[in-house]
């Protein structure tokens, strides 16, 4: 158990991106249709286009790392951005449940000797109880 990877939940995701694709396709079919005047070509094909760099956006979350728990350290990626903490400057870490209105999700907060940081991690494959165990199991 030298490294572990947590990443995305992929059944959201790949849902998102099935209906992204269907709407491609058929926005493709619309666009090739000989009554469609050219400005509704335009739109559907600009609609494409975003459906598709979406898509693609979203593929490379499914299959990049959020959290990336070694022996040493945690690393956890926050809006493309990579946050490194050794253990050895962890005083304590928190998963917190956040309620927002109708909004629950979940927080990462790492309380390090000079500063503290705050991760949301909602839609990761892993449960927040299995994440708090496994960042016990590396700390020890």
């Amino acid at each position: 158990m030298n490294r572990t990877e947590i990443k995305a939940n992929k059944k959201g995701y790949l849902i998102i991106i099935s209906i992204f694709t269907c709407c491609s396709v058929f926005a493709i079919w619309g666009i090739t249709l000989p009554d469609v005047e050219l400005f509704y070509k335009f739109v559907l094909s600009a609609f494409v286009l975003l459906w598709l760099y979406k898509s693609y956006r979203w593929i490379n979350v499914i299959n990049d790392p959020i959290i990336i728990l070694t022996k040493t350290a945690i690393q956890i990626r926050n809006k493309n951005k990579d946050n490194f903490f050794l253990w050895c400057d962890i005083v304590d870490y928190k998963v917190d449940l956040k309620k927002s209105g109708d909004t629950v999700g979940y927080s990462l907060t790492i309380l390090t000797k000079t500063d503290s940081r705050t991760f949301e991690i909602n839609g990761l494959e892993k449960m927040p109880d299995e994440l708090r165990k496994m960042i016990d199991d590396f700390r020890s």
